[in-house]
């Protein structure tokens, strides 16, 4: 299941609206084979029952340790911050595995709220790619 897990995000995100459809309608390669390094993707999702979109690029990646690190380059985050970087890590636990995502972003002021919302997002997304993935786990 790792595997599956840590493949889907790092090499079939196309596949994440088939399993969390209410959340992430598209994902659009825009540049690269939308799994390297410097690859750009642009994803259309819902937040807070608003559908919005953000452009990243894949910062980087690590097979061995099953980690990829995502930074947003534009979209309407970019609005509320000035950097906005992600690192998910599917890691091992028995049968299956944990994932933990780590997010560094600077706010363009003060006022601006943590991305609490972002986190519940991705949160309730791998539970949902989670779900997909165990039924249909071969």
């Amino acid at each position: 299941m790792l595997i599956k897990f840590y493949q889907t995000l790092r090499k079939q995100s196309h596949e994440i609206p088939r399993m969390s459809s209410d959340k992430v309608q598209s994902v659009h390669i825009q540049k690269e084979d939308g799994k390297s390094k410097g690859s750009v993707k642009k994803w259309d999702y819902t937040l807070d029952g608003e559908e919005i979109s953000a452009t990243e690029t894949i910062e980087a990646a690590d097979d061995s340790k099953k980690m990829i690190t995502f930074k947003i380059m534009d979209g309407e985050i970019m609005k509320a911050f000035k950097n906005f970087k992600a690192t998910a890590q599917a890691i091992p636990k028995e049968e299956s595995c944990l994932v933990k995502w780590i997010v560094e972003y600077e706010k363009r002021s003060q006022n601006i709220p943590d991305p609490v919302d972002y986190r519940e997002l991705a949160t309730k997304n791998c539970r949902d790619m989670d779900g997909h993935l165990a039924a249909n786990f071969n």
